[in-house]
């Protein structure tokens, strides 16, 4: 699901945009579905609007570093050396939707049928 997230991202922006804009748009789908399997994946067969109940303060502090650091490779001057480029807010946006929707989505229903086949045993 990620991967295909990725792909959609890149193919979309570079059909309008530069090669390096379609990297930087990849990059930042990567990173943000990362973001959304870290909630997904707190628990094997819990749904996330459960989990949300408990509290882990390192997965939340590393959850902000990782915001932070993204946007500071986004929008400082490190960017040049990394080779990406700032994004427009609309693609951000997208990006941000995209990535946090699909691989959530994924796992919520392989979670949903993994009680629902463990409920059958």
């Amino acid at each position: 699901a990620v991967a295909g997230v990725i792909y959609l991202c890149f193919w979309a922006s570079l059909t309008t945009h530069s090669l390096d804009y379609a990297q930087t748009i990849a990059f930042h789908t990567l990173a943000v579905s990362q973001w959304g399997i870290v909630f997904a994946l707190r628990a094997t067969l819990t749904p996330i609007w459960k989990l949300f109940k408990t509290k882990n303060v390192l997965m939340y502090i590393g959850l902000a570093l990782s915001l932070v650091l993204q946007y500071v490779a986004l929008y400082s001057p490190i960017s040049q050396y990394l080779h990406i480029v700032p994004l427009r807010v609309e693609d951000l946006t997208i990006c941000i939707v995209a990535a946090l929707t699909i691989p959530v989505i994924v796992l919520e229903t392989y979670k949903y049928l993994g009680r629902y086949y463990q409920a059958k045993v």
